[in-house]
């Protein structure tokens, strides 16, 4: 199937959000690919298997950068020009310590996943 954005989806609710992410990973089982849910403040990238993500920030200053982990485990996790870098890491989803990182000047942020189904979020003011 082709691959889905999906916008106007976090309603300032956690049990909407929580519903829409777990959505998406049923509809990847049904291979539909929701691949980003984004609004004009935030966005949540989904990132499944031996993928990268390149995010363009330019002309955006401390941008907020989260991972999270939305299988058991997430393995071979690079993330670069963010304050806190990871290389080769395993995330695990009962223990998320990648939130709340911060952009490094205006470079883009890079993201890459070898295994696992990986929500990088992004937001802004």
């Amino acid at each position: 199937g082709k691959p889905v954005l999906v916008t106007g989806c976090w309603g300032g609710r956690f049990d909407h959000l929580w519903a829409n992410i777990f959505s998406a990973l049923w509809a990847a089982e049904q291979n539909i690919r929701i691949l980003v849910f984004a609004d004009e403040k935030e966005c949540l990238f989904l990132l499944e298997g031996e993928e990268a993500l390149e995010i363009c920030v330019s002309g955006r200053e401390n941008v907020v950068v989260s991972l999270l982990p939305l299988t058991p485990e997430c393995a071979g996790v690079d993330l670069k020009n963010v304050r806190w870098e990871l290389k080769d890491s395993l995330l695990l989803q009962k223990h998320p310590y990648t939130v709340s990182n911060r952009t490094e000047g205006n470079k883009n942020i890079s993201v890459r996943l070898q295994k696992g189904i990986l929500g990088v979020y992004c937001g802004w003011l």
